[in-house]
Parts: structure tokens; C-alpha cells; sequence
């Protein structure tokens, strides 16, 4: 059994975890990113209709967190840390431009999404994170309540020093 370590792997490639691994790229880890199926952001590509509503231009942290319900307040400290306004300026600075749609709908200026996975798949290049793709997890491993290890469909074994599982929902299953 073929057996690789890294600092950090993440596990799913969409947003959330293709952001994950961006930044412990930019932090120096030595970063796995694992995706199941042959491309990464398969449920990005049909956000939006295919134009990418990429957020909700609230720009404040507590209306923002609003919005999400009596249970929104969980959010306020990513958002002080990662908000709107953070967020399209993260994207903007890195070559994509973006633009506010009915008074509350930040998209990409171009209207096509793959533009904004384009960025994302450069920012992991740049930050040398080892995308791998068709890498389906058969199990992780765990010793004393920690994750130990993570095997894959073709009998790979993976350790980290960290691990991130940004899997997403099932709202389209098809994407994965």
C-alpha cells in the first residue's frame, strides 16, 4: 500500500474545501486536496443558473448572519473573518472581477462561472496544493477520537498532521 503524508488534506472539492486548501497553501502546509469525481467545483458550475452567485452583497456581519435565522448568530465569527466584503475583494485582488445584481447578488462580471473555478484551480496551483482527483474515500482512520489516516477506493493511504472534511450537502447529487 502506496502510503503519502502531508500537513493538511481536505476532502471534497467545492468551494468550501478548495478555499480550505488555498489558504493552509498560503500558510506553507504541505496540502492534499481530494475530490471524488474527475473535476473539481462540480456543484459550483451550476450556481446560479451557470453565471456563479458567488455571495449576498450584505456587507454587514450581523445582518448577514440575520438572514440565516436564530441560528445565523454561529456564523458571525467566519464572517468576521472571511465576510462579503472580504470575500469579493479575496477574488478581485486574484484577477476576478465582480459585480452586484439586484441590490443583493454578487456575480461574476463575465456571467460565466467557470471563470471564477478558473481563479480557484490557479490559486491552488500557486500554492502548490496536490490536487487529486477520482479519489473516492473508502475510510478514515481513527485512533484515540483523531483522525489517523485516510484510505482510498485504490487502497492509497494518506496521513496528515491536519484533516478538513468540507463534503458539502446533497442538494445535487449528482454532482457528487
Amino acid at each position: 500500500m502506496q502510503e503519502n503524508n502531508f500537513d493538511v488534506i481536505v476532502i471534497g472539492g467545492g468551494p468550501a474545501g478548495i478555499m480550505s486548501a488555498i489558504r493552509a497553501g498560503q500558510l506553507g502546509a504541505k496540502v492534499a486536496l481530494l475530490e471524488k469525481n474527475e473535476t473539481l467545483g462540480n456543484k459550483l458550475l451550476l450556481t446560479g443558473g451557470g453565471r456563479c452567485n458567488i455571495t449576498n452583497a450584505t456587507f454587514d456581519e450581523k445582518e448577514m448572519a440575520h438572514k440565516y435565522g436564530k441560528e445565523g448568530f454561529f456564523l458571525l465569527h467566519a464572517f468576521s473573518i472571511l465576510g462579503v466584503k472580504k470575500t469579493i475583494e479575496f477574488l478581485n485582488k486574484n484577477g476576478l472581477k465582480t459585480k452586484v445584481e439586484k441590490k443583493d447578488k454578487v456575480y461574476c462580471a463575465t456571467n460565466k462561472t467557470n471563470d471564477v473555478l478558473k481563479v480557484l484551480i490557479y490559486l491552488l496551483r500557486n500554492n502548490e496544493v496536490s490536487v487529486i482527483n477520482h479519489s473516492k474515500v473508502k475510510e478514515i482512520k481513527v485512533r484515540a477520537k483523531n483522525i489517523s489516516g485516510i484510505i482510498l477506493e485504490n487502497g492509497e493511504k494518506l496521513t496528515a498532521k491536519k484533516y478538513i472534511i468540507a463534503t458539502g450537502g446533497k442538494s445535487y447529487p449528482s454532482t457528487g
